[in-house]
C-alpha cells in the first residue's frame, strides 16, 4: 500500500487470507504448520494440545541418547519392538499370553508332576 503515492513510503502487506488462500487454522490460539505433502504440526494453546500428523507412510525418528522421559498415560496402537532390557514397576496385565524363551505362560506343561505338596519340574519347551 502506498496511500501517499510515494512508493518509497509504501508498506507491503502479505498473508491476506481469502477463499483461495484460507487461514491455516480456525482460531487465534491455534498455531498450525501445514507442509506440502499434507503433514500438519499444530499447538493449541487454549486446549494445551500438541499434535503432529504425517501423511500415509510417514515416519518419525526421535533420537535422544541422554534419555526420554514421558509423564502421563500412554495409549499405543500397533506393533511394538524393543531392543534392550525392560524394567517394570507395577502390575503387568496381558490379555492373551506371555511367551518367554519359547515357553507359553498359560499353555506350558511341566515334567515330574506329583499330587500333593510336591513341586513340579521345569517347564517343557
Amino acid at each position: 500500500l502506498s496511500p501517499s503515492g510515494q512508493l518509497a513510503n509504501g508498506v507491503a502487506i502479505t498473508g491476506l487470507f481469502s477463499d483461495q488462500i484460507p487461514a491455516n487454522g480456525d482460531r487465534a490460539a491455534l498455531h498450525r504448520r501445514t507442509y506440502a505433502d499434507g503433514a500438519v504440526i499444530e499447538y493449541d494453546s487454549a486446549a494445551h494440545h500438541l499434535s503432529a500428523v504425517l501423511p500415509a507412510g510417514g515416519t518419525t525418528d526421535l533420537v535422544s541418547d541422554g534419555g526420554i522421559r514421558i509423564v502421563g498415560d500412554i495409549t499405543h496402537e500397533g506393533d511394538y519392538t524393543q531392543t534392550g532390557n525392560q524394567t517394570v514397576t507395577g502390575l503387568v496385565t496381558v490379555s492373551e499370553d506371555v511367551i518367554a524363551a519359547g515357553i507359553s505362560l498359560i499353555k506350558h506343561l511341566h515334567e515330574g508332576v506329583m499330587p500333593g505338596p510336591g513341586q513340579t519340574g521345569k517347564p517343557l519347551p
